[in-house]
């Protein structure tokens, strides 16, 4: 969680809230939290179009190919 709140830029606890509300990650064995960085990103850029396909699980969604891209990358 913490890697993903200095990515936005916002503390840990709103960073939470956020994929808590959004859907963009899960706990792990009710414990810790995984956050997807393909999610995460496509929420810092509010594309909903890209944020629509990855819900439905369309991953081969053109919209979501630089969200893609950029999460094999880093």
């Amino acid at each position: 969680m913490a890697e993903a709140a200095t990515f936005l830029g916002i503390t840990p606890t709103h960073t939470r809230r956020i994929v808590e509300r959004y859907d963009l990650g899960r706990r792990i064995n009710g414990g810790r939290w995984r956050v997807s960085r393909v999610a995460l990103r496509v929420y810092a850029d509010a594309n909903q179009f890209a944020m629509d396909a990855l819900r439905a699980g369309r991953r081969m969604d053109p919209t979501l190919t630089p969200y893609l891209r950029s999460a094999l990358a880093a």
